[in-house]
């Protein structure tokens, strides 16, 4: 099982998920995935807490 200072960060999104970043995650993030994200830890963060807009999946209506 995975140790608290394996989490990089946590957030609690408006809709009451709980998001859990890994550091490892993060990593594959930022090389791979989404390169330009690196260093935007806070603002994902942020985003996830604060969105502008929450739009519910066309296509399958149980998905935000």
């Amino acid at each position: 099982m995975s140790d608290e200072k394996d989490i990089l960060f946590e957030a609690i999104t408006p809709l009451g998920f709980h998001v859990c970043v890994r550091k490892a995650y993060w990593q594959l993030i930022v090389s791979i995935k989404h390169p330009i994200m690196a260093g935007r830890e806070d603002d994902v963060k942020d985003t996830l807490e604060n969105p502008d807009e929450i739009r519910r999946s066309k296509s399958d209506e149980n998905v935000y």
